[in-house]
């Protein structure tokens, strides 16, 4: 039997967020954190926070990447806007 006891903890908007979106039809936020947890330790669930557990990295990573993408596709219209003037 679950116990009723209960804790109440603060996130920031930021964990809520991405605890929410882990969050399944017809669960609790209670059911969410005890399946994501489990027995493992909350800290090797979520990392620690540091710049140094490479989410820092890995976030300029994606962002550089998507700036190469764009860049790239916007030259790709840029030149396909200009071989379409030139032909009229």
């Amino acid at each position: 039997m679950a116990s009723t006891d209960t804790k109440t903890i603060a996130l920031s908007e930021r964990a809520y967020d991405l605890l929410a979106a882990k969050k399944r039809e017809g669960e609790s936020f209670n059911d969410v954190v005890e399946r994501l947890a489990g027995d493992r330790p909350l800290l090797d669930m979520v990392g620690t926070g540091e710049a140094d557990d490479g989410y820092e990295r890995a976030v300029t990573d994606a962002r550089e990447s998507i700036d190469r993408s764009t860049d790239r596709y916007a030259s790709e219209f840029d030149a396909n806007e200009s071989d379409s003037a030139a032909d009229h």
